[in-house]
């Protein structure tokens, strides 16, 4: 890794919620960083198309609003939109996929493809492990950007009242890591009433 890269830090918070039988949700968030481009205003919003057993199709808009103003007080916001697809096969395991893209709509902005691939695996009806592979690809400022990374995470869930999901990624190259961080940690709480 390139030695002069500086770490950050960022601190997410977020709430989704959910309606028409959870088939529409609207996600917001705030992010806090060290640096100004990681604090900014997360929204989304998403239907769930298909809803089967054994098949889960998503769609969704989101966009990322910056808090700070950037150089020459321009403020750069993204759209995010987005399609995630689930398959279970057998009781145990759950592959998915999301694939979306980053649109900068700042003047020579990044337009990025995002794209995630998971293995969910149960290995106790409470307990849950997820492999996940990350890819970032585009452009930013006329040069090619290739962002890969991994993930692990566990998932403790009481029922279908509340899920706990615990993990890390890692980002594999210089890119990966200015774009999605040296290391990150995710935790997450779902409640359903």
């Amino acid at each position: 890794f390139d030695d002069q890269l500086e770490d950050t830090f960022a601190l997410t918070v977020g709430v989704a919620t959910g309606a028409a039988r959870d088939r529409l949700w609207i996600d917001m968030g705030l992010s806090f960083g060290v640096d100004e481009s990681d604090s900014g205003a997360r929204v989304g919003l998403g239907y769930r198309v298909l809803t089967g057993a054994r098949i889960g199709l998503s769609v969704g808009l989101g966009s990322w609003l910056p808090i700070e103003s950037l150089e020459n007080d321009q403020y750069r916001a993204r759209l995010i939109p987005t399609v995630d697809l689930s398959g279970r096969l057998g009781e145990r395991f759950l592959l998915r996929t999301r694939q979306g893209a980053l649109l900068d709509t700042a003047s020579g902005g990044g337009f990025y493809w995002a794209s995630a691939y998971a293995l969910d695996v149960w290995l106790a009806r409470v307990l849950s492990l997820s492999v996940e592979a990350v890819l970032l690809v585009g452009a930013e400022a006329g040069e090619l950007q290739v962002a890969p990374a991994a993930g692990l995470a566990f998932g403790f869930s009481l029922g279908r009242l509340v899920e706990l999901n615990l993990g890390a990624r890692a980002g594999l190259t210089d890119d990966a890591v200015r774009h999605l961080g040296r290391f990150t940690v995710l935790a997450s709480l779902r409640l359903t009433p």
